[in-house]
């Protein structure tokens, strides 16, 4: 059922142009500029190099019902950071294939981490695969900024600020005037295949 959902959302806008020789974009090398906002003070930080078994379990689970890796290839890029500061880093994931992506990029995740692995998903956004983690905190979660870049029916770009309620991040509010300090977590440069459990 999940996965119909997202074949129904991305269903209404159009694919990438510019494609690299995976068939993914990965045109953005650095955030966008935007008035008001300064984005001079952020670190980079590159995407995991190694696959992770148990991150993609995850993925397909949330996935659920009808969700086919033999179909539609999948390929996905992550970092881990803990944003709760409990002692188990969260796992922020960028899934794309060739179905669940468009003008308005792919389906980033968030998987909170816990002994027993990846559990609880707290973010589930359609981006273009940056995530800033900001020092401020809400209900104890570190606050997420993200670029969009069709903000408005003049497809023009902004940074939206998404703070955690006690269950999950929110949609976000649009930011005008700020300077962002924090770590961005690039999921555009390192992709790994998925695979099922029965293929590891």
């Amino acid at each position: 059922m999940k996965w119909s959902k997202y074949v129904l959302v991305l269903a209404i806008v159009t694919t990438f142009i510019a494609t690299t020789k995976s068939g993914f974009s990965q045109e953005i090398q650095r955030l966008p500029q935007v008035p008001g906002i300064d984005i001079s003070r952020v670190e980079y930080v590159p995407a995991e190099k190694n696959r992770s078994p148990q991150l993609e379990q995850a993925i397909i689970q949330n996935f659920g019902e009808g969700f086919s890796i033999a179909e539609f290839p999948i390929q996905y890029s992550y970092n881990t950071v803990d944003l709760n500061d409990d002692g188990y880093p969260e796992a922020l994931v960028y899934v794309q294939n060739s179905i669940i992506c468009g003008s308005r990029g792919c389906i980033a995740l968030i998987f909170q981490g816990s002994a027993q692995g990846y559990r609880q998903l707290r973010y589930e956004r359609i981006t273009y695969g940056s995530l800033i983690v900001t020092p401020e905190k809400t209900n104890g979660w570190k606050d997420i900024i993200g670029p969009y870049y069709h903000c408005s029916d003049n497809f023009t770009t902004c940074y939206l600020i998404q703070k955690f309620n006690g269950i999950e991040y929110t949609s976000g509010q649009v930011i005008s005037r700020r300077t962002i300090t924090g770590k961005v977590y690039w999921l555009l440069d390192k992709f790994h295949q998925l695979q099922s459990s029965q293929s590891q």
